[in-house]
């Protein structure tokens, strides 16, 4: 080793695996050797810090080399990478997750020329073989009965080397990292994939893991849950079992009518409600549009110059569909869809809620999700080829504190946020399925915006943080620590290329730098009012933001102001 590298290493040993205190250096990583680590990807950690007094290298509850330790991770240790780079005393640190302790915390990547985290691939978890005490026969896997897992009420039809298969569409499986339900997720699995059995059973809390290969993904999921088969080998099925508890939560049909009694419909209002102004750039980027009460305003994209007035009425939202961009309009005896640029009449929905809070549409053209009203109607779900409600099934609308829903650009998913769960579905060629499962590729408590990026590779959402996940497989996603507090109304935009967001709740927006992996807030904004809307221009190259009356033009690089129009 030479004298460089000797003294790097004295000083690793002293400042950052256990000696002397570093003097506090905020935002600095001058003695740090160049980032190789990716948000998203995994790490491992190096046999550089098998020298080191400590042994391993420390995990500590905040990037600073005086926080509190958690523990010290051994040379090999696998562990995912969260967030970061946050530079402080000389280094640069990243948030881990480590899969085999489930801690998670802020190590520092090296220090001079050593690395003490490495880019590593996904790690492949072994099951631990269970041993068979001498002179007893092994029980092989598929024999394997509920008392082995005294929760588990079904029996196994699983053994190793089976090609399974999700048993329901409606019912996709989870995999995780390992036999958990509290283990990192990796990604929904649908039933046209077919997952290859490589490895168990295991018992963890009451449930049967197995160990799956799902297109060279490897990762745990169970095979049954509160007596439902969730996997199966179409070799060797298990008996159908239906059970009225897996019922409980779908909300029971209207009760009918008796034959002399007619309803009397709630007279619509003839006031048009208060709405929100809107503003969003045309799918080709040549127009930004600007819905209000007083109807439509287009505006030349690139001059800002009004081009256009479209007196269509109260503006409630503006959707993206088939290509174009149309507006939800409130008249007198419906809620209409409008094509923003000519003011045609798409589809009139007489049966609508009055004043929905907000409106998302499948891509294809085919749903329509209107936002809660001011008398407490909950979210629903419109059919809007037929103008009128769905005919699906079977059909589930879970309407009832939906905060938000968004559909991805390539017409396959739907997300959907509501006051307990972030739910998903699976968009079917007759429809899409909504009694869906409870999924959990997004945590719970998701309060604020969803939204996919312009192409789909990515999808946001906003708590107390900026989330971010993988759109394609519905997982494996960050977080991004946000300086804004919840409260008021919440938007989320992300650029095309994904090189940028924005986050705005009430009166200030969050500028963020989401390129090449340096994930950081760029500047936060106040607002000239409570936002109404986000929306990046096509090219990535401006930011419109709609914040109570007024339409201001944003740099999505500097943040700065550079007209406002409204």
């Amino acid at each position: 080793m030479n004298a460089k590298a000797t003294l790097w290493a004295l000083l690793a040993a002293l400042l950052l695996l256990g000696g002397l205190p570093a003097a506090a250096q905020e935002g600095v990583c001058d003695n740090a050797p160049p980032p190789r680590l990716t948000i998203g990807g995994w790490a491992v950690v190096t046999t550089a810090v098998t020298g080191t007094p400590a042994g391993g290298l420390r995990l500590r509850d905040a990037p600073r080399t005086t926080a509190d330790e958690l523990t010290i991770l051994p040379a090999g240790t696998a562990a995912r990478v969260l967030e970061g780079p946050a530079c402080n005393d000389g280094f640069r640190w990243w948030r881990l997750f480590v899969p085999q302790s489930e801690q998670e915390g802020w190590s520092a990547e090296g220090l001079g020329e050593v690395y003490y985290l490495a880019p590593s691939a996904a790690p492949v978890y072994t099951p631990t073989p269970v041993p068979v005490p001498v002179g007893a026969t092994p029980v092989p896997p598929a024999a394997e009965s509920s008392a082995e897992c005294p929760g588990e009420t079904a029996a196994s039809y699983l053994q190793v080397g089976a090609a399974a298969r999700v048993a329901d569409q409606a019912h996709p499986v989870r995999l995780r990292a390992e036999p958990a339900t509290d283990s990192l997720f990796l990604q929904v699995v649908y039933q046209d994939a077919v997952l290859r059995v490589i490895g168990g059973p295991t018992c963890v809390a009451d449930r049967r893991w197995w160990q799956v290969d799902v297109n060279g993904r490897t990762g745990w999921t169970v095979e049954a849950a509160g007596g439902r088969y969730l996997l199966i080998d179409p070799a060797n099925p298990p008996p159908v079992v239906v059970d009225p508890a897996l019922l409980a939560d779908i909300p029971p049909s209207p009760p009918d009518l008796p034959a002399d009694v007619t309803p009397v419909p709630t007279p619509r209002p003839t006031t048009p409600p208060p709405v929100i102004k809107r503003a969003a750039y045309t799918p080709d980027g040549t127009r930004l549009v600007v819905g209000s009460g007083a109807g439509l305003r287009l505006y030349d994209a690139y001059t800002l110059a009004l081009q256009q007035t479209i007196p269509v009425g109260p503006v409630i939202d503006l959707i993206a569909l088939e290509g174009g961009l149309y507006a939800v309009v409130w008249a007198t005896d419906s809620l209409r869809v409008v094509d923003v640029t000519s003011g045609a009449i798409r589809a009139a929905l007489a049966q609508a809620p009055y004043d929905p809070a907000w409106a998302a549409a499948s891509p294809d053209g085919a749903w329509l999700v209107l936002g809660p009203t001011s008398d407490g109607t909950p979210a629903t779900l419109w059919d809007l080829r037929r103008a009128g409600p769905p005919e699906v099934v079977p059909y589930w609308w879970p309407g009832w504190g939906v905060i938000r829903a968004a559909f991805s650009p390539d017409n396959r998913y739907a997300v959907i946020n509501d006051v307990v769960n972030v739910r998903t579905c699976q968009v079917a060629g007759t429809g899409c399925q909504f009694d869906i499962v409870r999924n959990d590729f997004l945590p719970a408590g998701i309060f604020g915006d969803i939204t996919w990026a312009g192409n789909g590779p990515w999808a946001a959402g906003f708590s107390d943080r900026l989330w971010l996940w993988d759109g394609d497989a519905l997982g494996v996603g960050f977080t991004l620590r946000s300086t804004l507090a919840e409260g008021g109304p919440v938007r989320v935009a992300l650029s095309p290329d994904v090189g940028r967001g924005a986050v705005a709740v009430n009166r200030l927006m969050e500028v963020w730098n989401l390129g090449a992996g340096n994930y950081y807030v760029e500047r936060v904004v106040e607002l000239p009012g409570a936002v109404g809307s986000l929306a990046f221009r096509p090219d990535g190259a401006h930011l419109a933001v709609a914040a109570g009356d007024r339409v201001v033009i944003y740099d999505p690089v500097t943040a700065a102001a550079i007209q406002q129009i409204e």
